[in-house]
């Protein structure tokens, strides 16, 4: 190849514009800005995202609580709340039988 052969080949190659990108919610196009500041989402369901409030929200204040952590989760399954498996069983072992396991 030529550096007349590799000259053609670069000027061929043009610069084009982002690549589309598409809501995780909605799948609207949204710029590649939008979407790095949003979480992967248009700026509708981001606003829509930041309202909701979150499933479960303790009553009980842990806040000082270093094993806070560990006995919301315990109160969220004793709630018949669902906890994943590994959750559970770290909370476990942190509290061992001290918080109502």
């Amino acid at each position: 190849m030529g550096l007349s052969n590799f000259s053609n080949k670069v000027s061929d190659f043009t610069v084009s514009t982002d690549p589309v990108f598409k809501c995780r919610d909605c799948h609207a196009t949204a710029t590649r800005e939008e979407m790095s500041n949003y979480g992967c989402r248009c700026v509708r369901c981001y606003e829509s995202w930041c309202r909701q409030a979150p499933a479960y929200i303790p009553q009980k204040d842990y806040g000082t609580d270093p094993k806070g952590w560990a006995k919301r989760i315990i109160d969220k399954h004793n709630d018949g709340q669902r906890v994943s498996p590994i959750a559970l069983k770290f909370a476990q072992e942190a509290l061992g039988s001290r918080h109502g396991v």
